[in-house]
């Protein structure tokens, strides 16, 4: 063996051991409960809902990269749990930044502004779950509409999410709810 062969097999290898493969990043996230609403910690509190939202997203990757061997929603998916993991906060999908048809972008602006509207106006203990669900399950909806898929099944998850909502009491007190605060219906 040259010289040059030796060399290209070493940097080869250097280079390769220095890729981060997301499913390392999946196997080092620790494992959630399996029906986190069920549980609450031995506080007595409530899980935050960058928990319950870090549980959602590490169970999506995993179906995503067993069951469905879909290995890029999987590697979306563990990098916003793992930036849960160390306590930074993530957004909902931008459906801009997706490849996604033209006649689907109205729905998926729409259910995010809905999303992020409910983010801020119902921050409340009782709805981490509701919330967690929802965004999760809304990235979820634009990853199928990219792959231009017809499964209602994100989609329909989102819209149960967010109409299980509770309306927080300041809202009736200020008189400051209205009915159609939230338009599913696109």
């Amino acid at each position: 063996m040259n010289k040059f062969s030796l060399l290209s097999i070493s940097c080869a290898a250097i280079f390769l051991s220095g890729c981060d493969h997301y499913s390392a990043k999946l196997a080092s996230l620790d494992e959630p409960v399996q029906e986190v609403y069920e549980i609450a910690p031995a506080s007595g509190g409530e899980m935050s809902f960058g928990k319950y939202l870090e549980t959602q997203y590490y169970q999506m990757a995993r179906y995503e990269q067993d069951k469905m061997y879909d290995y890029k929603a999987a590697k979306y998916y563990t990098e916003k749990a793992q930036a849960l993991s160390q306590g930074k906060m993530v957004a909902p999908a931008s459906p801009e930044e997706f490849d996604i048809s033209a006649s689907k972008m109205p729905a998926l602006q729409e259910a995010r502004m809905d999303l992020e509207d409910a983010l801020h106006l119902f921050n409340i203990p009782e709805n981490r779950y509701a919330m967690a669900m929802a965004q999760s399950r809304y990235d979820c909806w634009v990853d199928e509409a990219e792959e231009n898929k017809e499964m209602p099944k994100c989609r329909a998850e989102f819209e149960q999410a967010m109409r299980s909502l509770v309306i927080p009491e300041y809202f009736y007190e200020e008189d400051i709810f209205e009915d159609d605060i939230f338009d599913l219906d696109v």
